[in-house]
């Protein structure tokens, strides 16, 4: 592998850059000051990334051609802010001269590399050194100079992110910016990272150190600096117009203007203060398929007052089985606990996804097992949000089902004791899934914690949950099988409905075949839909049989009255335990 790279390389090697910037993400945040000092590069560069990473993980074709591909179009797509579309083009310009290739090997890499710099400037209407640009063009200049002594994959990524070492430092002397907030341009410092995420897959190091956000970069009057309000963006299809046109009709329009794409999907960033005028000459070159529209002044204002500082924010383990979209939309972070099949040891959603971990639970002949949280993902979580809120919530799976609470009781004493509060869920899944949303809704409408945790008490006393698994081999190996022994031995063809009570696993009812189950279902639902306490909020969670799971919501929604509905996917480690063909309801 360190000779050359073919797709399933080229995947993990940018599912780990990505990962390294996903990291420090708030410290990217925390140095942003060019072009405006809005505190959101960190965010537009990961989510940027993490789109492409998500997707990326659903392809099967793992050749080099579908890799590139289903990464550039990602990008494109769903590319925000100045350096996540920088980021974008650069990658898209990269990827065209060796798509066609089964694998990379270190002259085409550095001939990419040039034609993702040459993308990524020609993108840009007023192209600024100090930027991103910089560590892009001196990587490039660099490694075509090295290119004869480089002789494999590794040396090349190598001696790429040494070069962007030095270069990065070099940026606080090109931007006056800089240099006064003695910071390095945010952008340039996320590619820095993704690359440094890539060598460190090629080198097997792959936990890598996160960067602290730092607070004195925001200064008050720094949104009296902003000369154009509104970060602006397009996306079209079937453009009428070439790009050179668009950015000539839109330069004296604002700055920090790109156009990028094709009239297929073309995309158009800038910052104006007349954004209705700008979407709207947009509008009628093609079909919109998306805007955005940010006030970098009021982001920035609210940084000054500290707005964005919560009283709580709140921290779940993975197995409270919200993805990674959902994590984002409600601001929660996730601890991840571990699976292990035979020697090997993965991070529950960050090492494993949930749809690898059923492949492979198919394939092998093996019961996986579960591990606590290490220490240091604790410890990362709470530093993540610490400088954002005045206590942590730690919303955790039952104690009667795992020892994740007890540990995380000792690691956020060991993080603050005053700070980080623990909190047993006494449920799995999306029950405390669902527990973590109503919290994060409540914490961002300025709700104490002593409220947040009085409602998380109500909704644990009237929660329900009921599930159905295809064997009880995994919960019975794993030791959580408790009260629902008694159904082992059962008649062939009989299923089990499950449910969850006191933290241990219990008989429910039964039924013979998939039909009778719902069947029981249904009814018990109806029948918990009645009590006069009941709120109508639902989850339904699946392990790989999603076609059950959409069957039983579209009965759900026909039988019942429903305020909220939640799915998702039963995360690796729940996944140990129930095995595969499992489906669940939680209530309240």
């Amino acid at each position: 592998m360190d000779k050359i790279l073919d797709g399933s390389g080229f995947k993990n090697l940018f599912i780990a850059g990505s990962k390294r910037l996903n990291d420090s993400r708030e410290y990217l945040n925390s140095i942003n000051v060019f072009p405006v000092p809005d505190a959101d590069t960190g965010d537009n560069m990961a989510r940027t990334l993490n789109n492409a990473v998500d997707a990326l993980h659903e392809i099967e074709d793992h050749s080099l051609k579908n890799v590139l591909e289903t990464i550039s179009k990602k990008l494109r797509l769903e590319a925000r802010g100045n350096s996540g579309i920088i980021l974008s083009e650069f990658f898209h310009g990269m990827f065209h001269p060796i798509k066609g290739h089964e694998e990379v090997h270190p002259k085409a890499f550095i001939k990419a590399v040039d034609n993702g710099k040459e993308a990524a400037f020609s993108a840009l209407a007023e192209p600024v050194e100090g930027t991103i640009l910089t560590l892009i063009s001196k990587a490039a200049e660099d490694l075509k100079n090295a290119e004869s002594e480089i002789g494999d994959m590794r040396k090349t990524i190598e001696h790429m992110v040494d070069s962007q070492r030095k270069s990065l430092e070099e940026t606080k002397d090109l931007l006056p910016v800089l240099k006064e907030n003695d910071v390095v341009d945010s952008g340039a410092h996320g590619f820095l990272l993704f690359w440094e995420g890539a060598l460190a897959y090629l080198n097997d190091e792959i936990d890598h150190v996160i960067l602290k956000p730092i607070k004195k970069v925001f200064k008050a009057g720094a949104a009296d600096e902003i000369k154009y309000r509104f970060c602006t963006e397009g996306l079209l299809r079937n453009a009428t117009l070439e790009n050179g046109v668009i950015q000539a009709a839109l330069m004296n329009r604002g700055d920090s203007l790109i156009v990028i794409g094709d009239s297929d999907l073309l995309k158009v960033h800038i910052h104006t203060n007349e954004p209705d005028d700008v979407l709207n000459y947009l509008g009628g070159l093609g079909t919109m398929v998306k805007t955005k529209v940010d006030d970098m002044v009021s982001q920035n204002m609210a940084l000054i007052d500290e707005e964005k500082k919560q009283a709580v924010k709140i921290v779940v383990d993975s197995t409270s089985d919200l993805n990674l979209a959902i994590r984002e939309e409600f601001d929660i972070e996730m601890i991840p606990l571990q699976v292990i099949f035979g020697e090997e040891s993965f991070r529950d959603r960050v090492d494993i996804t949930a749809d690898d971990f059923y492949e492979r639970l198919k394939s092998l002949d093996i019961i996986p097992k579960t591990s606590l949280p290490h220490g240091s993902d604790y410890l990362k979580s709470f530093e993540h949000v610490d400088l954002y809120c005045d206590s942590i919530l730690a919303i955790y799976v039952s104690s009667s089902l795992s020892g994740t609470y007890q540990a995380g009781v000792k690691w956020g004493r060991e993080f603050n004791s005053e700070k980080v509060v623990a909190y047993d869920s006494r449920t799995a899944s999306l029950g405390s899934g669902m527990m973590a949303i109503e919290a994060a809704k409540m914490a961002k409408a300025s709700k104490s914690l002593e409220d947040i945790i009085k409602r998380l008490d109500e909704i644990k006393s009237k929660s329900a949950v009921y599930f159905t698994v295809d064997t009880l081999e995994f919960l019975e190996k794993n030791g959580r099988i408790g009260k629902a022994s008694k159904f082992i031995g059962s008649a062939i063809g009989l299923k089990p409905i499950l449910t969850f009570l006191d933290g241990e696993v219990r008989p429910h009812a039964k039924a013979f075949g998939k039909k009778g189950l719902m069947g029981k279902l249904i009814k018990q639902l109806e029948a918990d839909a009645k009590k006069p306490e009941f709120e109508g909020c639902y989850a339904v969670v699946y392990s790989d049989n999603l076609d059950e799971c959409d069957s039983l919501i579209e009965v759900m929604r026909e039988r019942l009255n429903i305020k909220s509905l939640h799915t998702g996917q039963i995360s690796p480690v729940i996944g140990a335990h129930v095995g595969p063909g499992a489906l669940g309801v939680i209530c309240y």
